[in-house]
């Protein structure tokens, strides 16, 4: 509310000819509302899940007729444009290694130049209750990479996967409805219209209960008349990640800040690499990931191509007939589960796997 206030009240004291020349005269320049600021915070969360299968979704309509699953050696996880390429290199070093025995931290984000997720340097203060700088992707009302008095922290890409597929067995009398344990379930259908300028522009989109339906031709994820694919998204609705930020903003350790992220699970995507004045630095890979077993994966298998997808592609489908097969309570895996380290030494990452942080 606050952001939102603000931002509203810095447009509404500024003549237009003091605005940048951007966007001082264009229609979409408007006061925004919390509406707008929950639905960016979205964007921001899917963007390695749901939002990297947005084509896929957008293309996904009842099948006319039946199509095979095809070889998928060269796959990987379908991007939008502005994600290729995101990643970020990151160190900490603690006690044993500085001359002055406390921490420090170097990130090295990749972020683009331009685009929704651009970087912006800011420095935001409360007397008495708040002190912190770094920088924020735009539209952003936290710190995504900062420092304060006691900390600090940044952030590399994480080799979690934040969604499965389930394959859906559908009814054979109707491709919009499918089978769990037996049971006939209707998929949701909505239809969006979007003002654009040649006009509007209509889509149908259909969700089932573990969420939107996709396809992936290149991969066989077809949607004909036996077979469908839905995505659950580790990510969709969550709104801690705000509350989880401000709160490592006010850290004044890396046990603090493990602490944080294990509580709230609001890391979409990212590790956390981080170091105090103390001299001790963090490493975790604790993100909003499905809490699905080694095992489970074995026992849920789909269709023998599907299943091949893991292996190709680290897509992982599973058995979406089974209500057994969703994923265990209460969804995510438990933070306290996921790879962490508090070292005196070093951490370090280059947006591959934990095990490499030391």
């Amino acid at each position: 509310d606050g952001y939102v206030a603000g931002f509203n009240r810095y447009l509404a004291d500024t003549p237009k000819d003091k605005l940048p020349a951007e966007c001082g005269d264009k229609a979409w320049l408007r006061p925004i509302t919390v509406d707008d600021m929950l639905r960016l915070n979205e964007e921001r969360m899917i963007q390695a899940s749901g939002g990297a299968w947005l084509r896929q979704t957008n293309a996904a309509s009842p099948p006319t007729a039946d199509a095979a699953l095809k070889p998928a050696a060269s796959l990987g996880l379908p991007n939008m444009a502005e994600m290729i390429g995101l990643g970020s290199n990151g160190w900490a070093f603690g006690r044993e290694v500085t001359t002055n025995k406390s921490g420090l931290v170097l990130g090295n984000p990749h972020f683009p130049w331009e685009g929704t997720n651009r970087f912006y340097q800011t420095h935001l203060t409360i007397p008495g209750k708040l002190d912190v700088m770094g920088v924020t992707i735009a539209g952003g009302p936290g710190m995504s990479i900062g420092f304060n008095k006691d900390v600090a922290w940044t952030h590399t890409v994480s080799t979690d996967r934040h969604f499965t597929l389930f394959e859906l067995a559908l009814d054979p009398a109707d491709p919009t409805a499918y089978l769990v344990d037996g049971k006939r379930h209707a998929m949701d259908r909505k239809s969006v219209t979007v003002e654009t300028p040649t006009g509007p522009q209509t889509r149908t989109f259909y969700t089932t209960s573990y969420g939107p339906v996709v396809v992936m031709p290149q991969a066989g994820l077809t949607w004909n008349t036996k077979t469908a694919y839905a995505l659950r998204d580790a990510n969709r609705g969550n709104s801690n990640s705000s509350d989880t930020w401000l709160r490592i903003s006010r850290a004044k350790s890396v046990g603090e800040i493990k602490q944080v992220i294990e509580q709230t699970l609001g890391i979409p995507w990212v590790n956390t690499i981080a170091a105090d004045r103390h001299g001790d630095a963090l490493y975790a890979d604790i993100t909003a990931t499905p809490n699905v077993s080694a095992q489970k994966l074995k026992d849920c298998a789909p269709s023998a191509p599907a299943a091949a997808l893991a292996a190709s592609a680290r897509i992982y489908v599973l058995d979406g007939a089974r209500s057994a097969c969703n994923w265990d309570a209460p969804g995510l895996m438990p933070g306290a589960t996921m790879p962490a380290m508090i070292r005196t030494d070093y951490v370090a990452n280059s947006n591959d796997s934990y095990w490499l942080a030391n």
